[in-house]
């Protein structure tokens, strides 16, 4: 099979396969044998066809495709991963909270005989105190004990 993309739209799955890399590897890095990664490595061989070379780097010494460093600092790239890591934080932060506090309220045991439906609705209500405080102020007012 061929698939023919054009010149942008190449530039477009080397943006996506940069975000998907980030995420896949941002605390991991890749094995040897990663298919994620020789997939990504693959795609940015190509980049001299589709007039992105600035994008990429090739390691003489590995032997290896990488983008380059002013590919992956790029404000599109960089943009999506700030708001990504910023909306996660606070899902994250105000759900494990609500989590905890029903947890406390209800009592470990109780909380896992929750059918998932009322478990996630308990939750909930829990989670609207959490956001409106953090809406508000932030972290400001969040303390540790």
């Amino acid at each position: 099979m061929k698939i023919d993309i054009t010149n942008p739209e190449y530039r477009t799955l080397l943006d996506m396969l940069s975000l998907a890399d980030w995420v896949l590897h941002a605390f991991v890095a890749p094995s040897n044998n990663d298919k994620y990664s020789a997939f990504f490595e693959k795609m940015l061989s190509l980049a001299k066809s589709f007039d992105c070379e600035d994008l990429v780097v090739f390691d003489k010494q590995k032997q290896k495709y990488f983008p380059s460093g002013e590919f992956e600092t790029s404000e599109q790239i960089m943009d999506v991963i700030e708001s990504y890591n910023n909306d996660t934080f606070w899902e994250e932060l105000v759900g494990r909270l609500a989590e905890r506090d029903l947890i406390r309220e209800i009592g470990e045991e109780r909380f896992m005989q929750l059918e998932p439906e009322e478990r996630v609705l308990q939750i909930g209500r829990k989670e609207e105190r959490y956001a409106k405080e953090f809406e508000k102020n932030g972290i400001e007012t969040l303390t540790i004990k």
